[in-house]
């Protein structure tokens, strides 16, 4: 393993250390919006489950982080894309726990 390797491993470490910190806080603030989202307009015009709507919203706050001002910590196909709206209720995505929030 030489310093390069080392180096881009490190950063991976501290990006997936910074990712999971501030997705801890930012979940505070994106589950209450998906569920006034949800209840206001994708439960009744995309006929969407809670659980879908409250998933793609952190999916896509995710992909946002890793795209984002994460971008140079992660290598190009660790980042995830964003999802369309379109595809809410049809993907299969990770439930949102408590264990999320701390």
């Amino acid at each position: 393993m030489n310093a390069s390797t080392r180096g881009a491993r490190f950063l991976e470490i501290v990006g997936g250390l910074l990712l999971m910190f501030i997705r801890g806080i930012l979940l505070w603030l994106v589950i209450p919006i998906a569920f006034l989202a949800w209840v206001l307009v994708h439960g009744w015009a995309q006929h969407t489950r809670l659980r879908h709507a409250l998933a793609w919203y952190d999916f896509n706050t995710v992909s946002l982080l890793m795209n984002g001002p994460l971008r140079l910590m992660f290598r190009a196909e660790q980042r995830p894309p964003f999802v369309g709206v379109s595809h809410m209720g049809k993907g299969e995505w990770h439930r949102v726990s408590l264990n999320d929030l701390l």
